[in-house]
């Protein structure tokens, strides 16, 4: 669902807070959730945005983008503005220095533009970033949208990033293994490998990587005090990776399990992978046990898709360094 509001306040080009329509509470939002961009908003500016209840029922607005609208020039001051009635029969008035591209000199009445919309003192709606329509552009979107429903890079990365933020919500324990396991392979972990959720698996994790100098395995679980219910598994999983190898299961397209043997990395780590907070729960002879929230899995992902190099490398350290 989405909702609307105005941009109330930008901290640093990181982070800031929207002020919601209907009066609610002010909504917490940072940069990556920007569409356009840090540098598109200004406080004050409209904006429509979906909305993300984390832990702690704490509130983050999510998928951010300007509220446009097209319409017509019906009157012009040079040097000062002029005004715009949309095509949705409302009025906004716009100054001079809010007319891209060529400026206010370019721009007649009667030309189509589009705009974003900024609210003021006692609600006054106005006209920003004034852009002159070209007539193909009107014919291609009839007034209605500029790129005709075909989605930019931009859409399709913040689309996959808000699909993968859902994972917070699933309450099915094999689901969110699944979830996970599809969480690591977008991340570009190659070696990784699940063992089958729908058997009864007593003792068993949920997968195991390697990558880089990295071996872990993991576990993925929804409770929210599991140390004491996971005590005895956790050490099981520790004493696998004191060995030189770890027996996994390779699945083919068909559904087909075949065991293999895969060598263990220098460093090794066993994650219990939930929806509350990372943190170390105890280091056993080098190998760290710790909790991974499946929160910061995806922000490595929004780092990974926003570089445009991330050698194996790398991900291997940030993987390794996730707690930190």
């Amino acid at each position: 669902m989405r909702h609307q509001g105005k941009v109330k306040k930008i901290k640093d080009k990181k982070s800031g807070f929207i002020t919601p329509e209907n009066g609610d509470k002010d909504i917490y939002f940072v940069a990556d959730q920007v569409k356009e961009g840090m540098d598109s908003l200004k406080p004050g500016y409209l904006v429509s945005f979906s909305i993300n209840t984390r832990e702690n029922n704490f509130i983050f607005a999510n998928e951010i983008e300007l509220v446009y609208k097209n319409g017509k020039v019906k009157k012009i001051e040079v040097q000062k503005g002029g005004s715009i009635d949309s095509d949705d029969g409302e009025k906004y008035s716009f100054i001079a220095k809010e007319v891209k591209g060529d400026g206010i000199t370019f721009l007649k009445e009667g030309d189509s533009v589009e705009f974003s919309i900024g609210i003021g003192r006692y609600n006054k709606k106005y006209a920003n970033q004034v852009r002159k329509l070209e007539i193909q552009e009107i014919s291609a979107s009839d007034g209605v949208s500029k790129n005709s429903g075909i989605p930019t890079c931009s859409e399709i990365k913040n689309g996959a990033i808000a699909e993968f933020e859902k994972i917070q919500e699933i309450t099915d324990p094999y689901e969110f293994e699944d979830a996970v396991f599809l969480l690591l392979k977008a991340l570009g972990i190659n070696s990784l490998y699940q063992y089958d959720p729908r058997k009864l698996q007593a003792g068993k994790p949920d997968g195991f990587f390697t990558i880089g100098y990295l071996a872990a395995i993991y576990d993925c679980t929804l409770r929210q005090k599991f140390e004491e219910h996971k005590g005895q598994q956790i050490d099981n999983f520790v004493g696998c990776l004191e060995k030189s190898e770890v027996s996994v299961e390779v699945r083919s397209p068909t559904g087909k399990t075949t065991p293999k043997m895969v060598k263990v990395a220098r460093h090794k780590q066993v994650w219990i992978i939930t929806k509350g907070k990372t943190r170390v729960i105890k280091d056993v002879n080098n190998i760290k046990v710790k909790e991974v929230a499946v929160v910061d899995l995806i922000q490595l992902l929004k780092m990974r898709f926003d570089v445009d190099v991330m050698e194996e490398n790398d991900l291997a350290k940030k993987l390794e360094a996730i707690d930190e």
